[in-house]
């Protein structure tokens, strides 16, 4: 099976980061947090993706 093939094939891709740091320029306030992307693939092509972060971010801009 070709690279191309195997590219083909994945229909789904994950890309975690363990750790971001985030400061609100607004609030001034800082937080860490951990986040994960879901990347959904259709023939070879990115046709959509989602975010998820810790609810500390979300804390962030309270």
């Amino acid at each position: 099976m070709s690279e191309k093939d195997n590219i083909a094939r994945v229909t789904q891709l994950y890309e975690a980061c363990p750790r971001g740091d985030y400061r609100s320029r607004t609030h001034g306030t800082a937080a860490v947090s951990n986040w994960v992307f879901i990347w959904k693939l259709r023939e070879g092509r990115v046709y959509s993706y989602e975010q998820f972060h810790d609810a500390e971010l979300a804390a962030l801009f309270r």
